[in-house]
Formats: structure tokens, sequence, C-alpha cells
């Protein structure tokens, strides 16, 4: 006969899971939960799910609580959600799926609350940039350069500053800034700007310095 090595029940008494009762094992750390936030767009409403911002559901705020819990067990989960200012409270039950026996736990989770803005929502602000491409030179080839640049960033361009010395690009993402300076094989010098920390890594703000006075670019771009 089984007696828990925790409690001292018998398996006439409890349900058993192994070794233990099913009351001492539902005791035990079944899962780790990774830190994150639930990001909100604060001007439509959305939530981001994995990279897409999605309307907000019960399922899609179970999908994004379930993805963060790691387990080498099967489990299910059932939660009611608090939303608060700056957190979500989580009241969940997980019932784990052990040698044939559910192992029942339940957590309250307090989730942090990011609101910011989505990618379109940023774009129409034009509040969202992830770089800044600064043209300076030859007022005849940054010209040149400018148009070319407003043809293949297009809406993704969202801020525009006019300076006496040059045009600054505010563009949405880093990778469309890249993408439009290796198209037109324009060099150029990068600095970084630390905006902010998220989910516990640094994010930062880039800056594109090109600089057209060279006889290179100039062929490069003609």
């Amino acid at each position: 006969m089984k007696v828990c090595p925790s409690c001292g029940s018998t398996e006439v008494q409890k349900q058993f899971v192994g070794a233990f009762c099913v009351d001492c094992f539902a005791k035990k750390e079944l899962f780790t939960l990774k830190e994150f936030a639930f990001q909100l767009c604060s001007r439509c409403g959305r939530v981001k799910q994995k990279e897409q911002w999605v309307s907000p559901s019960h399922k899609t705020l179970s999908d994004i609580l379930r993805s963060k819990i790691k387990s080498d067990k099967d489990f299910d989960i059932r939660t009611e959600f608090t939303l608060g200012k700056t957190t979500v409270d989580a009241k969940t039950v997980l019932t784990f799926h052990v040698d044939g026996s559910s192992v029942r736990q339940e957590r309250v989770f307090e989730i942090p609350l990011e609101k910011k803005l989505c990618l379109e929502c940023g774009r129409i602000t034009g509040s969202y940039h992830e770089a800044i491409i600064q043209l300076r030179g030859d007022p005849e080839v940054t010209a040149r350069v400018a148009r070319k640049l407003e043809r293949i960033l297009g809406e993704n361009i969202v801020k525009t500053e006019e300076k006496r010395e040059g045009n600054n690009y505010f563009i949405i993402t880093k990778q469309l800034a890249f993408s439009a300076l290796s198209t037109l094989k324009l060099r150029h010098s990068l600095s970084h700007k630390l905006v902010g920390v998220k989910e516990g890594k640094r994010v930062f703000k880039i800056t594109l310095l090109v600089r057209v006075n060279s006889p290179e670019q100039k062929s490069g771009i003609e």
C-alpha cells in the first residue's frame, strides 16, 4: 500500500500521483511563468499577440498567458481577468494531467499592463518611429536622394523635418530604414539612443546619417 512520504496519507484515503498523494503533489512547483506584460494600444484598444495587434478578447488574453507558462506536463488553464490602470489580475486555475490523474493549482498573477501605440495608430498620429534618416550634404544631390527615399518609403515616413542643413525623415521601423538605404546603395553612419526597457531588454532608436558630398555617392544615386 502506498503511503505519502509528505503527509502520511494512504492510497485508501487519497488518490496518488507517483509516490505522493494528489494534495501534496499539487504543492510542488509544476510550472514557471515567463516575465511579460500585456501590451495595449491606448488609441484603438487592440492588444499585441506575438507580432500582431489583434482585437482584445478573453481567448486572446488566455492564449497570451498560456504561451508564457512553461511546464513539462500537459495542462489546461481557466482564467478570469480583471483590468486595472497599470496591471491585469489573472485569477487562474491550472489543471495538470499526470499519470492519469488531474492535479489542480490556483494562482493569481499580477501582470503589468503597457499602454502604447500600435504601428497603425503610431503612423496615424505621427508619433511612433524607430529610426531617423538624416540627409546632409550637397543641396542638389540631397534633393534627388530625398525624392527617391520618399518614393521608396511612402507612408512609412511618419514625419519629415526640413532643416537648413538637410532633411530628417522619421521612419516607422528600423528594417524599412535600412532597406531603403540599401536599395539606394547609400553609406551611412549609425548612432543609437536608449529610449526605454521592454521585458528586461534595452530598447533603442537609431539615427542613420547620410552624407552625399562624395563623388561615389553622387554617382550611386543618379
